[in-house]
């Protein structure tokens, strides 16, 4: 009984279904002929002719002549893992180019994370490229269900700790009424100020990203990568912070 083969790796290699049938028929059978690769494969004779054309061009496949016939014998299969190799090492060298040819201005400018890992993904971007001394602003978090309330607070202190090794600037403004949440958090830093008016929740503002986090019927937040808005949002964080 044969053993069955995982064809899925070979697929991932860019071979098509019909290219992976005939490289294992000629591993089973060893050196053959195209007439018999037929007969065990089923692959219409037009179609057998233009696989081996295209396995041989990779190197996957060879073939010998015997008079007018050929001969075609597979690759051993660690050279698979040598034509993997070969392909990544060509794409990093081209990784460069594709890079200087990206049009910045193309990249979304929104982005929508969902349930709590998204939400810390998010998080963890809105950092990614900061230096030490960099402002980190941002308003308190409220939300009508409180388990996801807990649940965010208990991720946002461990957030605030990772934030300060990076030698941000964080400072907040949320609403008097969530003094208390703060304290029951064991708030790792003291550079919150509360306002006793109505005032923006749920929203971080670092560099020219900014992140709302309404989680209200679902967890769903959002990362904004805007110039314009990040210093909309700023200023207006500046103007509550001197009142």
């Amino acid at each position: 009984m044969h053993e069955i083969i995982d064809t899925e790796p070979l697929l991932s290699l860019g071979l098509s279904a019909t290219e992976v049938k005939i490289y294992l028929a000629l591993l089973e059978f060893g050196p053959a002929k195209a007439g018999l690769l037929i007969k065990s494969t089923g692959v219409q004779n037009s179609v057998m002719h233009l696989t081996l054309g295209r396995l041989a061009a990779q190197g996957i496949v060879s073939y010998i002549r015997r008079g007018k016939m050929k001969v075609y014998q597979a690759a051993p299969p660690d050279f698979l893992l040598k034509l993997l190799d070969n392909r990544r090492q060509r794409l990093e060298r081209l990784v460069p180019s594709l890079q200087s040819l990206q049009n910045k201005s193309q990249v979304p400018e929104a982005e929508i994370y969902e349930g709590m890992n998204g939400l810390k993904n998010m998080c963890f971007k809105l950092i990614e490229d900061t230096t030490p001394g960099d402002d980190f602003l941002f308003f308190g978090f409220a939300c009508p269900n409180k388990e996801y309330e807990q649940a965010v607070y208990a991720f946002y202190r461990e957030y605030t700790y990772m934030r300060v090794e990076r030698g941000l600037k964080l400072r907040g403004i949320a609403h008097e009424s969530m003094r208390k949440k703060f304290v029951e958090n064991d708030w790792p830093h003291s550079n919150i100020r509360f306002v006793q008016f109505p005032t923006l929740n749920n929203m971080s503002i670092c560099k020219n990203k900014v992140i709302i986090v309404p989680w209200e019927e679902t967890q769903t937040s959002f990362l904004i990568s805007s110039k314009s808005f990040a210093d909309n949002c700023r200023d207006y964080f500046e103007n509550v912070w001197k009142a």
